[in-house]
C-alpha cells in the first residue's frame, strides 16, 4: 500500500502501483498552481496508514520520492535514510557537470513556494513518472542513470 499525498490532500491506495500511467495520469495534470506536488510513500507491509503509530508515520516521512511544478517542468526529491540513519533529501538529476549555483525557478502550490534547481534536473511528466515507478518497484533511483544532489532544507 501506499501514501499518496497531491497538494496536501492524503489518498491512501491499497491496491498494487504497477503501471506508469498510475503516475503519469497525476503528474500530466500538473499545472504549477493548484495541482503542483505529489508525495508518494509506502505503507509497512501488511499495515493499515490509519492503524500507525506516530513513530511509524514519521519513519515513513523519512522515506519518499516526490514531485512539485508543472507537467513541463518539475523537480523529482527522494527522500532515504543515509548510512549514518539520519534521512536525507535529495534533488534527482540528469548526470552532468554542474558550474555555479542552481539558477532554474521551479514554482509550484500557486507560486507560494519556489525550487531553484540545476537545468539538468528538469523532468517533465513523462520521465518523472518513470521515476515514480521505478521507486516504488525497485525502493530506489537507479544512480547509473540518475545523479542524486543532496539538498539541505534549511538554506532552500
Amino acid at each position: 500500500m501506499f501514501l499518496l499525498t497531491f497538494g496536501g490532500k492524503r489518498q491512501v491506495i491499497e491496491h498494487r502501483i504497477d503501471q506508469r500511467w498510475q503516475f503519469a495520469q497525476p503528474l500530466e495534470r500538473f499545472d504549477g498552481l493548484e495541482r503542483s506536488s505529489l508525495t508518494v510513500s509506502k505503507i509497512p507491509e501488511g499495515r493499515y496508514y490509519e492503524d500507525l503509530s506516530d513513530i511509524e508515520k514519521i519513519s515513513m516521512s523519512e522515506n519518499y520520492i516526490q514531485a512539485a511544478g508543472s507537467a513541463e517542468a518539475m523537480s523529482v526529491e527522494v527522500r532515504r535514510r543515509g548510512e549514518d540513519g539520519t534521512a536525507r533529501l535529495y534533488i534527482v538529476g540528469h548526470p552532468s557537470f554542474r558550474n555555479g549555483e542552481p539558477d532554474v525557478r521551479i514554482p509550484f502550490h500557486n507560486g507560494k513556494h519556489t525550487l531553484t534547481v540545476y537545468s539538468n534536473e528538469v523532468f517533465d511528466a513523462a520521465e518523472a513518472a518513470d521515476l515514480f515507478l521505478s521507486w516504488v518497484t525497485d525502493g530506489r533511483i537507479d544512480e547509473t542513470a540518475y545523479q542524486l544532489r543532496e539538498f539541505d532544507l534549511g538554506t532552500g
